[in-house]
């Protein structure tokens, strides 16, 4: 069984300057396509766009564009945005928006996976996530070129594997290989 139109959503943070990501557009294109939704493709991303994505009620999120963690420091780390704007992990881990029920977000951008010890004990975007009602996670531990994590976004939705296991198993405590 594969994801519904309206299913799921796709969202490219293009930044500017020197935080641009040219790749975003092709990935956040590509991957939109696979699963036949239309993308929400933003250099200027603010937190009621994701409200308003949020109110369609998506069971999967895939999110392309620079993340940043500052382990102890969560109104410091988030994603970068036009301006030297962040969506914090702050505002996320706060409350600010409603993740409950999400099924699986992908992220594709440097060391979105990537967990930081600080004195309090682990901070980490997936965390976060899943602490805010997300109930899984694909993401990356390294720092990647953008070009590189654009291709591994797109190759990831291409094969299907990603949203046709997700919808199978979602309901079932199976883990998603």
């Amino acid at each position: 069984m594969e994801l519904m139109p309206g299913r799921a959503a796709v969202i490219g943070l293009l930044g500017k300057g020197d935080d641009f990501l040219p790749a975003v557009q092709e990935e956040v294109a590509t991957v939109a396509r696979i699963l036949d939704v239309v993308p929400e493709l933003m250099d200027d991303f603010e937190a009621s766009d994701l409200d308003r994505v949020l109110a369609d009620r998506p069971d999967l999120i895939h999110v392309a564009g620079h993340f940043d963690l500052h382990p102890g420091h969560l109104a410091r780390s988030g994603w970068r945005l036009k301006g030297g704007k962040l969506l914090s992990l702050g505002m996320i881990n706060a409350g600010r928006f409603d993740l409950s029920g999400i099924g699986l977000m992908v992220l594709s951008g440097c060391e979105t996976g990537l967990v930081g010890l600080d004195p309090n004990g682990l901070d980490s975007l997936a965390g976060v996530l899943m602490g805010q009602g997300v109930l899984r996670i694909l993401a990356t531990l390294w720092p990647i070129p953008d070009a590189a994590a654009a291709s591994l976004g797109c190759g990831l939705q291409e094969t299907e594997s990603v949203s046709q296991n997700f919808d199978e198993h979602k309901n079932t405590g199976l883990e998603i290989t």
